[in-house]
């Protein structure tokens, strides 16, 4: 997904021009987590709870690139993917931050609280970190509409992370053999929302790119 980014009016040059910005990030982390299952990296990667992060912390950034199938991966991918592109191109220094912070507190948080798991893999978190920060920057927005948009987003990603904290059952994918951590869910859903309690200095971009 390739959305357009603008080159705001300046004195005296005329109409704003619409350029393209590739989601270099984005699609480094789609490539990386695809290769990661091609080459069977899963267990490698994942979060192990027998080994511990303390022996290997890297493992806290590699779990959330690694599936445990074709599925997980499939829907895990597609979502960061689409959120992604949306936010790097918009908002690139928000959605840098969240990555940070949703690839470095999203899985240690996970391994200090959630003791009883094995394993943890999966970009699951992360999406949802994606979706609420979509949702704030549509809420920060000049746009009366946009705005409205943003928080209606924010009452979908509410919901679902509510349902499955009651549940323990994942919403929107929801495996027999793969258990869902609702935590991650919910962690994500919050750090995503963080970036958005800082006020933009200009949302011309998300607003042209809603009408264009």
């Amino acid at each position: 997904m390739f959305l357009p980014a603008m080159n705001h009016r300046g004195a005296g040059n005329g109409p704003a021009r619409r350029t393209w910005r590739w989601p270099v990030v984005t699609i480094g982390v789609v490539v990386t987590a695809i290769l990661a299952h091609v080459f069977g990296l899963g267990e490698a990667w994942q979060l192990d709870w027998a080994r511990g992060a303390g022996g290997e912390p890297w493992r806290l950034v590699t779990s959330q690139l690694t599936h445990w199938d074709g599925e997980h991966l499939f829907w895990d991918v597609t979502t960061f993917a689409v959120l992604g592109a949306v936010c790097e191109i918009l908002a690139p220094r928000r959605y840098l931050c969240c990555l940070l912070m949703s690839f470095t507190i999203l899985p240690a948080v996970v391994y200090a609280l959630v003791p009883d798991l094995t394993a943890f893999r999966g970009l699951s978190g992360v999406d949802c970190a994606l979706f609420a920060l979509v949702a704030g920057h549509c809420v920060n927005s000049r746009d009366s509409e946009l705005q409205l948009a943003g928080w209606l987003a924010a009452g979908v990603v509410t919901a679902k992370v509510c349902f499955e904290l009651v549940t323990g059952r994942a919403l929107f994918f929801d495996s027999s053999s793969i258990a869902p951590v609702p935590l991650a869910h919910a962690l994500g859903a919050a750090l995503g929302w963080l970036p958005c309690l800082v006020p933009p200095k200009n949302d011309d971009c998300l607003v042209a790119a809603a009408s264009w």
